[in-house]
């Protein structure tokens, strides 16, 4: 029955989107834990960019905010301008991807991959986890490192000092 069908998509949509965001919340929570400097760090962005601003000019002390006020804070504008969260969510799912398995890909003709010989019809998946842990393409793969994702740092190259291939991080790969 089409309607079933649907239905079950949609109930496949709401999980696998709740678990996955979950599991990366989760674990960049316990990455900021594990580097305190990076969630002081933090902290003090999301101070800078969300909680001062949000103040300044409505009271004589910016800092008496109350915390349960923080959500109504933060605007999807407001979340963009936090570059230095973005980068730590990205490499706290670099480390963990929320999938470590792309879906089954089929192929529709035959196909040499770096030297793999693929066949018509033959399906696959790309190990996601494995991308992001490349040590070709990640200097000290194994470490939390935000700075991976700014541009200015020389930890956004590979460890020969090139740019990264493009997929080399890519955590949602179909998904």
């Amino acid at each position: 029955n089409d309607m079933e069908a649907i239905v079950d998509e949609c109930f496949t949509f709401f999980f696998a989107g709740s678990q996955t965001s979950s599991a990366a919340t989760q674990n960049l929570l316990l990455h900021l834990i594990k580097n305190r400097h990076y969630g002081d760090q933090l902290l003090q962005e999301i101070e800078n960019v969300v909680i001062r601003p949000t103040y300044e000019g409505k009271s004589p002390d910016a800092s008496a905010w109350e915390p349960s006020n923080l959500l109504s804070m933060l605007t999807y504008e407001k979340i963009q301008e936090l570059e230095f969260y973005s980068r730590c969510f990205n490499e706290s799912i670099r480390l963990q991807p929320p999938v470590y398995y792309s879906t089954s890909f089929k192929m529709t003709r035959d196909v040499v991959a770096g030297g793999l010989k693929i066949k018509a019809n033959d399906l696959f998946c790309v190990d996601i986890w494995r991308l992001c842990m490349n040590p070709k393409e990640w200097q000290e793969p194994e470490k939390f490192l935000p700075e991976r994702f700014d541009p200015e740092s020389k930890y956004n190259l590979t460890p020969d000092g090139k740019p990264r291939h493009p997929c080399s991080f890519t955590p949602f790969l179909g998904g």
